[in-house]
């Protein structure tokens, strides 16, 4: 956002470019608590004359033709996109502007690489210097057997198939494995557990409440849980 706010003041425009509508908010959120002024586009919001235009990606691409915005500096949120689908249609479209790529996540499973639309690669600091400076907590790691070959799980766009991933968590023995990690490690202490589909944080969920623990799911589509336990 500094370089955002440098940008504008030198009198150029800066359209930021983000994924989901949850992350559209929060751009700007952060955007209006920083006093900047900016616009949003996506679907269901009016268009604005405002140097600072925050877009979903989807919604963009759709209007390519329609924007009359002409951005001079353009920020990729989870750069890693860049070089795929919408993403690209965008960027090349904006032929020639500068661009800045942010992401914590450089290397793509499928092996493309990023230079088509990026230069240059600037390292942030490492998890153990963040550590270090007391940016993030201090973290025990542990492991479990892997008790399923990620090989039978299908690959589309350099990414797991989610319904695959689904089928075979939810015939597997690991979801047990993590209730019994959970009761080994940390008993009754507040945890999350990451699952790859809705289907699949629901049966996790409920395997926590069979084995006795306060639990819940939690997904995009709903901005609060739904307990299986009654919370009091």
């Amino acid at each position: 956002f500094p370089v955002t706010i440098n940008t504008v003041n030198r009198g150029h425009n800066v359209l930021i470019l983000v994924h989901r509508r949850e992350l559209v908010q929060q751009c700007s959120d952060t955007l209006a608590k920083l006093g900047v002024d900016h616009g949003i586009i996506a679907a269901g919001t009016k268009t604005s004359n405002n140097p600072v235009q925050v877009a979903s990606v989807q919604t963009l691409v759709r209007r390519l033709k329609k924007v009359n915005f002409n951005p001079d500096l353009i920020i990729v949120d989870e750069a890693h996109h860049a070089v795929a689908g919408s993403w690209s249609k965008i960027l090349d479209h904006f032929f020639g502007i500068r661009i800045l790529g942010v992401t914590a996540t450089p290397m793509r499973l499928d092996g493309k690489g990023l230079k088509s639309y990026f230069d240059l690669l600037i390292l942030g600091p490492s998890v153990a210097e963040l550590t270090e400076q007391k940016y993030l907590v201090p973290a025990r790691c542990f492991s479990i057997p892997k008790k399923f070959d990620r090989k039978q799980i299908a690959m589309s766009g350099g990414d797991f198939v989610a319904g695959k991933a689904e089928e075979l968590l939810l015939q597997g023995k690991i979801n047990g494995d993590a209730v019994h990690e959970y009761q080994r490690h940390c008993p009754g202490k507040p945890a999350l557990v990451f699952c790859c589909t809705i289907k699949h944080s629901k049966y996790v969920a409920e395997l926590f409440a069979e084995a006795g623990f306060r639990a819940a799911y939690l997904s995009a589509e709903n901005k609060s849980s739904y307990p299986y336990r009654d919370w009091e």
